[in-house]
């Protein structure tokens, strides 16, 4: 006779203790992502893939979480998967993490680009301001007493790097 799956302390009981999904899957005559879709609805830890239950504690994983890490690094740390990285956060309730706000403001202020000494990064900026509009740098390389081609070449090397 087939335990019931539902029964959330038997199962958090089996998963906790690290057996494995195809015993549990046997115990309870489902399949093996029965089990995990059970785990996942039971709120239960995350495992590795070698099927052991993650174990973090949940200021450690703020840490990782609320830095600047990327969820893949966060995953190698940890030697999970990405996918149990978002479940770790979704089950110690951290939310979502604004990527985009972080990595705008690690790009914020503009890299150097190699090249002449002539060009510094003030002057590099006056480039940047140009937006490459032609009108604009014709007027930045007379203001620089320097060729137009020479500001172009600038323009398009600081828009790669960028």
């Amino acid at each position: 006779m087939a335990l019931n799956i539902e029964n959330r302390d038997g199962f958090a009981e089996l998963w906790n203790a690290n057996t494995s999904a195809l015993l549990m899957a046997q115990i309870y005559s489902c399949t093996k992502g029965r089990i995990y879709h059970w785990a996942v609805k039971h709120d239960l830890r995350p495992r590795c893939p070698k099927g052991h239950v993650i174990q973090i504690g949940a200021t450690d994983f703020a840490a990782l979480w609320t830095g600047m890490k990327p969820t893949k690094d966060i995953a190698k740390e940890l030697r999970c998967t990405e996918r149990a990285v978002l479940r770790l956060a979704d089950y110690f309730q951290l939310g979502s993490r604004n990527i985009r706000a972080a990595a705008t403001a690690l790009t914020s202020s503009p890299r150097a680009v190699p090249g002449a000494p002539f060009w510094t990064r003030d002057r590099d900026d006056l480039v940047r301001a140009t937006g490459g509009r032609y009108r604009a740098v014709g007027q930045l390389a007379t203001d620089l007493a320097i060729d137009t081609a020479k500001v172009i070449a600038r323009w398009h090397r600081l828009r790669v790097q960028s």
